[in-house]
């Protein structure tokens, strides 16, 4: 997405993910991840996998062209459950049948799916204006003034030339980021979802490649963003990219996760808070701790990937095993 973002000049008001079956099941994971720029998904019989956790949510306005064979077993019982999830983000929702099984859509069928996709898109505003408030930016980029207008128009206007340069403008600041966390990230109720989800996973995708300093400068902004808030994954999610990342500039000290991770480890926190609570305790030798975590916590509603970071934290607990980074950086991240 970040080279697509830079190389190649697309409407942003037209950009949709698309795939047939689990590449359906990616394509609304990558909408959720890019709510910046994703407008449309064309989904082939695919569906959500009973994934209605409240923490996976979509663009707003998001739509979804859904194409299915008349015979598809799997794709066509969900279609229902989906759509009622779906419009809980207000997506508009338009559906194409075609004779067969769990097969893609005929060309016909898909060309009438983009068609509607480009057909309900909305304006992408003046891209030469956009250009003008970019070089005003890049002039500045850690400047206040700067920094709100920027994060405005990211989460103000989506799929919008303006969010385009502001993204672009925003990345190559976050490559510094000993000057990037001396920036002030603006704070209220109408901005904060947006805004934690746009710096949440841009720490994702830099803690998955290693890109350390825009890792830390996206880490930053989100702490700002979540500092108190009990009721937040993104505590956990970065607590377990510093204790078991495999790269070095983005592992943290144990001590100081920690330090960090205590407050949300309460037992009406989110159950990942309290499994790396419980391994960071473990990481730092406190295993009565880590133990007495661990036995309150129990795996249940659509937490389905969890059992197995349980079991490895268990039996780590119990000193039959020990922490496995590959289990937990796999299933905590897993679907966030």
């Amino acid at each position: 997405m970040r080279d697509t973002l830079f190389r190649f000049n697309l409407d942003p008001s037209t950009q949709f993910c698309g795939g047939m079956s689990g590449g359906s099941v990616n394509s609304y994971s990558a909408a959720r991840f890019n709510k910046e720029r994703i407008g449309g998904i064309l989904s082939y019989g695919g569906w959500l996998q009973n994934m209605y956790d409240p923490w996976f949510k979509y663009p707003k306005g998001l739509m979804v062209a859904r194409g299915s064979g008349n015979n598809d077993r799997g794709a066509n019982g969900w279609l229902k459950k989906d759509a009622a999830h779906l419009k809980k983000f207000k997506a508009k929702i338009k559906n194409w049948e075609h004779k067969g099984g769990h097969t893609v859509p005929p060309i016909g069928n898909i060309r009438e799916m983009v068609k509607w996709l480009v057909a309900t898109s909305g304006k992408p505003g003046d891209p030469e204006k956009a250009k003008t408030l970019a070089a005003k930016w890049a002039a500045d980029p850690y400047s206040k003034g700067a920094i709100n207008s920027m994060l405005k128009a990211i989460t103000t206007k989506p799929k919008t030339y303006y969010c385009t340069e502001a993204l672009k403008v925003l990345y190559k600041a976050m490559g510094d980021d000993e000057k990037f966390k001396k920036v002030t990230i603006p704070k209220s109720k109408s901005s904060a979802a947006a805004l934690e989800t746009y710096f949440g996973y841009s720490a994702y995708g830099a803690a998955c490649v290693g890109d350390s300093a825009r890792y830390h400068s996206a880490a930053y902004a989100l702490r700002k963003l979540i500092k108190g808030n009990k009721k937040t994954r993104w505590h956990g999610i970065l607590a377990t990219f510093e204790l078991f990342s495999p790269h070095e500039s983005i592992k943290g000290d144990p001590k100081k996760v920690l330090v960090a991770m205590k407050p949300y480890g309460a037992k009406k926190a989110p159950m990942v808070n309290r499994m790396i609570l419980a391994a960071a305790y473990l990481e730092n030798g406190q295993k009565a701790n880590a133990k007495r975590i661990a036995k309150g916590i129990k795996v249940q509603g659509q937490h389905k990937r969890f059992p197995k970071i349980l079991e490895n934290l268990k039996s780590a607990t119990n000193g039959s095993g020990k922490l496995d980074p590959k289990i937990w950086l796999t299933l905590i991240t897993e679907g966030d």
